[in-house]
């Protein structure tokens, strides 16, 4: 039976087809393990130029030899002989490597783990010694990581021919004499499907994303218009404002598919703000967009970033080649992208700034422009996903001196030469600042998609409803912590949540913004004391990839209440469509702002098949389950002692309305009630008696006040200087 290597191992399969292609070795010649000891000897040499040095030791001991054990064990055409199978190499273990180099079973047993020392003697009469071959860190290894303690299950596999004496403790083991006998003239059966394998799992490394077939999702006319005009424009440079829930990873998608299929060799790069950005756009290219095969890169300084921590299901065992070192990539271009002039490319940018992933490629024109005549032309296509981290909301370069002066080389340097090299340049984004759109000649013109109102009009989105809580002195212990008095109002938030939500019989879910990253785990120790029978979960940049994506199913799919604490993970390139509402924890921007408040507002999986059979319309709460999102904010009622103060919530609103997300008349509030008993019901007000109804209209004389000043402030930008406009601001009163 023959086996085929998967994951990890097809790239140490690839490292092997080069090495023995490069030193010129005839494979159909190979009949023998020492044909192929002989082979592996030259080719490691070959890769040490002639000399007998670390890279050579480690092709050999790491790739060459550990390859050929693992095909041995794995084929099964020798399980009787060997006594065991089923065999993990070292690649696929789960921690470092201590002394143990793979785990087998016992044939007999499959619960009867064994450990395994690869040991490759160049010269296989050189016996095994347990000090010079480092037998005491195989046993204690064995012993602590893999709590194996039967010396009779720690497999020695060997090419030398003979054992020392003090390892006689080491009953099993395979060694020299057992390879030729079982391997040697057995071309047919053995080294030719072995070879095959190894051929099959190299090319398997060069193409990561295999053809999948075009996505069969449906979209809502506005989005499918909206995808015609980002594919069809013949801009060179251009801004595609996508909004919040137009499927703007799928925007950047279609666009990639198109480059591929139209110009195959094409070199594209995406620009991935963060980590759970990458997961989730790689994820969706290769499940929706791989019609064309593509090979994949990453542009990173991470240097522990690899692919399996970041991509689920297929392929997400493959690892990517990951590295911000120009020489690096000159060398990795010449071995991987210059044999195949046809095959795609896609490189991520991650964990990297735009400015230095711009001189890497600069670099490469520059001092190697032999290699730049082959690869410049196939740059066809650059995605800016989130435009905005280029720029920031509102830059005027005359803040920080020393941002002023990074963003001058960004926007002088960078982006002009990035904007010549790619063949085509498209910034994706949810929000477009101001400074892009006066900037056309750098970043092109706008393409905006279909607005909020237009989006929820179609059932892509649901409606945002605001609610504030408002506290008075009373309602706060002022021997609170502040830890603990946010987690008052967070507390709060969940049980009007929970009210709403049993109106439609929808399971609450909520996404909470914690003040502070450090405070998360705390939040959500003191929600599972309280709601035992609660999925609850808290995450912060440390949490691997893997991990949030798990919660996140278990999230989406929760049959009880679910809470998900996270400071500043679940924003742009999350789509959680279980999500009820957002509760709001620390100041924000209002680019976050709104890509915060796009969470709760995506359509619920069971609304989406009933909306699509004609059984519920948009913007008609009648049948739906979810029928619009929330998001609470917090207002201590003193901070509106003066008309003239301008709160954090007031701010929030105004910025959730600048985004086209709400609607500030929609506004709730929602007040601590004079009687003992909480009301039942969702949204209820205060006691008559109490002052809310002066609050609530105190609280929509400053959202007036405030818009009325932002609407005058743009209208005056042209009059003159901002202290001549704040002046006539001032004489009206305003500021």
């Amino acid at each position: 039976m023959t086996y085929q290597f998967s994951g990890k191992a097809n790239h140490i399969c690839a490292q092997l087809y080069d090495a023995f292609t490069d030193a010129g070795i005839d494979v159909d010649k190979i009949a023998s393990y020492q044909n192929y000891h002989n082979a592996m000897i030259k080719s490691g040499m070959h890769l040490d130029n002639g000399r007998r040095g670390q890279a050579y030791k480690d092709f050999c001991g790491k790739v060459a030899f550990p390859l050929f054990a693992d095909y041995l064990v794995n084929c099964e055409l020798f399980t009787d002989s060997l006594g065991i199978h089923n065999m993990t190499s070292e690649w696929d273990l789960p921690g470092d490597d201590h002394g143990v180099d793979a785990t087998t079973h016992l044939v007999n047993d499959d619960n009867d783990l064994c450990t395994n020392q690869l040991k490759w003697k160049a010269n296989p009469t050189t016996n095994i010694d347990i000090n010079d071959d480092h037998g005491g860190n195989f046993y204690m290894s064995s012993v602590e990581d893999y709590r194996v303690t039967d010396q009779g299950r720690m497999v020695w596999i060997t090419n030398s021919f003979g054992f020392n004496k003090n390892l006689k403790d080491f009953s099993r083991r395979i060694d020299g004499n057992r390879i030729n006998h079982l391997t040697d003239r057995k071309k047919k059966i053995f080294w030719a499907p072995f070879w095959q394998a190894v051929e099959t799992a190299s090319n398997n490394a060069r193409i990561l994303r295999p053809t999948f077939g075009q996505t069969t999702k449906i979209y809502a006319s506005c989005q499918e218009s909206f995808f015609s005009e980002v594919l069809s424009t013949n801009y060179d440079m251009q801004v595609i404002s996508a909004g919040c829930g137009a499927a703007k990873g799928d925007a950047i998608g279609k666009k990639m598919e198109q480059v591929f299929k139209d110009t195959p060799g094409s070199i594209v790069a995406v620009e991935a703000a963060r980590l759970q950005l990458l997961g989730e756009l790689s994820n969706r290219f290769h499940k929706n967009f791989s019609s064309q095969p593509y090979a994949e890169a990453t542009f990173s300084s991470r240097r522990d970033w690899q692919k399996d921590s970041v991509i689920a299901g297929e392929s997400a065992n493959n690892k990517v080649f990951a590295s911000t070192n120009p020489n690096a990539w000159v060398a990795w271009l010449e071995e991987n992208v210059l044999p195949f002039p046809s095959q795609n490319l896609l490189i991520w940018v991650c964990y990297a700034s735009y400015e230095n992933f711009a001189k890497m490629l600069e670099y490469v024109e520059k001092e190697h422009p032999v290699l730049w005549d082959q690869i410049g032309p196939r740059l066809q296509f650059e995605a800016r996903d989130e435009v905005h981290n280029l720029t920031s909301n509102e830059k005027t370069l005359e803040s920080d001196p020393k941002e002023d002066r990074r963003m001058k080389r960004v926007l002088t340097q960078s982006i002009p030469f990035m904007n010549r090299v790619f063949a085509q340049n498209c910034g994706f984004s949810a929000t477009v600042p101001d400074f892009v759109y006066d900037h056309s000649e750098l970043f092109g013109p706008v393409i905006a998609g279909p607005d909020q109102a237009t989006l929820q009009a179609q059932g892509v989105t649901v409606p945002l409803t605001p609610i504030v809580i408002v506290s008075s002195d009373e309602d706060q212990n002022q021997n609170l912590s502040d830890d603990d008095k946010d987690f008052t109002y967070f507390d709060k938030a969940f049980t009007e949540e929970t009210k709403y939500c049993a109106q439609t019989g929808m399971i609450p879910k909520i996404i909470i913004w914690s003040r502070h990253a450090y405070t998360s785990g705390y939040y959500e120790a003191e929600f599972r004391k309280k709601y035992p029978n609660a999925l609850v979960g808290s995450m912060t940049a440390a949490t691997p990839y893997k991990t949030r994506a798990d919660f996140f199913d278990k999230f989406v799919n929760s049959t009880a209440p679910a809470i998900l604490i996270n400071y500043d993970i679940v924003s742009e390139g999350t789509d959680i469509d279980g999500a009820t509402a957002v509760i709001i924890g620390r100041g924000l921007g209002q680019i976050k702002l709104t890509q915060i408040g796009g969470r709760p507002i995506r359509m619920f999986g069971p609304d989406r098949v009933a909306l699509n059979e004609g059984k519920i319309k948009p913007l008609d709460p009648t049948g739906w389950i979810k029928p619009e999102g929330r998001a609470y904010f917090y207002e201590e009622e003193d901070s509106l002692s003066s008309t003239e103060t301008v709160s954090e919530s007031v701010q929030y609103l105004l910025k959730l309305q600048e985004g086209g997300l709400i609607d500030i008349k929609n506004a709730k509030f929602l007040k601590k009630p004079i009687n003992p008993k909480p009301p039942e019901s969702a949204g209820v007000m205060d006691d008559p008696e109490e002052t809310v109804i002066e609050f609530q209209q105190k609280f929509f004389d400053i959202l007036k006040k405030n818009e009325y000043r932002v609407q005058i402030k743009q209208d005056l930008k042209l009059i003159g200087s901002q202290t001549k406009t704040d002046n006539f601001l001032s004489n009206l009163g305003i500021l």
